[in-house]
């Protein structure tokens, strides 16, 4: 069995792409993977929750998979399988039969693709003995669906998927990464219901930055030529204001959206880590609070409206949902992933009930809700196929933090 969960994009959300560290939270939605080895040289891949089926032979060394393409399930598949296969020498003649329950829902925001494909990833490293770690199943799962699938990613996803708890992200090499415990942080998740795509919202935003960078540099800014080659971290509004007078109003919005959700990033890790002393927080960003689940979520409401004013990946509906979680109990509710649609996420205060912030916000057209703990990360165990009467996969032993709380 191989399991990964689902992730909510909880801070710097948009920065991968640029080079800079993201910070995702696991959640108790899961997808597990149960398969039963056989000699018959096939894969055979079942999913429950989208009722499709899959078979191909597992690659041989040095081939390249053939992919089916048009948002087909078993591309995922495939393309882990040349990843991590290919390269080595692997018994050829080994295959399965593999039945995929996944909790976590397509097209919201919370990495669903990322979850299979570290689930796969986590299966086939037990069942082919390859020795790899929580990163190396991350990378082998960026590498499936940026170079293979062709998908314009970051490492946000499936690093969150692989590590778990609370996981910030580089995304320079040599690409570090961390995971710090989330225990005490409850989560609210909503699928707004509305649909979206990151592979039609990414590629345009990358082009705005660079067009943005391009009059920088017009204006007499000594930068590189490309966005993602920038050091964004090192840049101040202060150093940059000179040149705003020279900028279309959407090249200052996107710049001042990098730098600000940066530096308010960072006061949240601050936060996060227990430190007292926080930087100087950007333009707008009220930092006091009570306690850290405070402090936190004021972080995220400014990330949000960032992610509203200055990157325009918002919309009404998404923000009615979201007035009506935060009026409803929640605290800092923000888009996860790249907007337009999808999730919001937002933190839930102690004594406060879940179950009427969900409520507000299937009232007004959401599709769903859940409150969860933060979650473990990858997990594999041995093949077998555990399955309740009803054809749902139950939670296997050392999950970690998972579970879904009060609902």
């Amino acid at each position: 069995m191989g399991s990964a969960p689902g992730r909510a994009d909880l801070l710097n959300t948009h920065q991968d792409y640029k080079g800079l560290p993201v910070v995702s939270a696991a959640l108790s939605l899961r997808t597990r993977i149960y398969a039963e080895i056989n000699s018959t040289g096939l894969y055979k891949i079942k999913s429950l929750a989208l009722d499709l089926e899959d078979e191909f032979p597992p690659p041989k060394v040095g081939d390249k998979m053939q992919l089916k393409g048009k948002g087909w399930f078993g591309d995922y598949f495939r393309a882990v399988s040349q990843v991590l296969l290919t390269p080595r020498l692997h018994d050829e003649s080994l295959g399965f039969s593999a039945t995929v329950y996944s909790e976590v829902p397509v097209s919201s925001g919370l990495a669903s693709s990322a979850a299979i494909e570290v689930a796969f990833a986590s299966l086939l490293n037990r069942i082919y003995s390859l020795g790899l770690d929580r990163k190396g199943l991350a990378e082998s799962a960026y590498q499936a669906e940026r170079n293979v699938m062709g998908i314009p990613c970051g490492r946000l996803d499936q690093y969150g998927s692989a590590l778990g708890g609370i996981a910030i992200i580089e995304n320079k090499p040599p690409y570090r990464s961390q995971s710090i415990s989330g225990q005490g942080i409850n989560l609210i998740v909503v699928d707004s219901g509305i649909k979206h795509s990151t592979g039609l919202i990414h590629p345009l935003r990358q082009k705005e930055m660079q067009t943005a960078l391009e009059e920088l540099i017009q204006a007499g800014a000594q930068l590189p030529e490309k966005y993602y080659q920038v050091n964004w971290e090192t840049l101040s509004e202060d150093y940059l204001t000179k040149y705003f007078a020279s900028l279309s109003e959407i090249s200052k919005k996107r710049i001042l959206f990098t730098l600000r959700m940066q530096k308010s990033t960072e006061i949240a890790l601050s936060v996060l880590k227990g430190n007292q002393v926080l930087p100087n927080p950007p333009p707008g960003l009220e930092t006091s609070g009570k306690n850290k689940i405070e402090r936190l979520g004021k972080v995220m409401h400014y990330q949000h409206e960032l992610l509203r004013d200055y990157y325009d990946v918002s919309t009404p509906e998404l923000e009615r949902i979201r007035q009506a979680m935060e009026s409803s109990g929640a605290i800092g509710v923000k888009i996860s992933g790249s907007g337009m649609g999808g999730s919001l996420i937002g933190l839930l205060p102690p004594g406060t009930n879940g179950k009427i912030v969900i409520d507000s916000a299937l009232a007004l057209g959401a599709k769903a809700g859940w409150i969860t703990r933060i979650a473990g990360g990858e997990i594999s165990r041995g093949t077998e196929k555990i399955f309740n009467s009803n054809g749902e996969g139950v939670k296997s032993e050392g999950e970690g933090m998972d579970g879904p709380l009060g609902l």
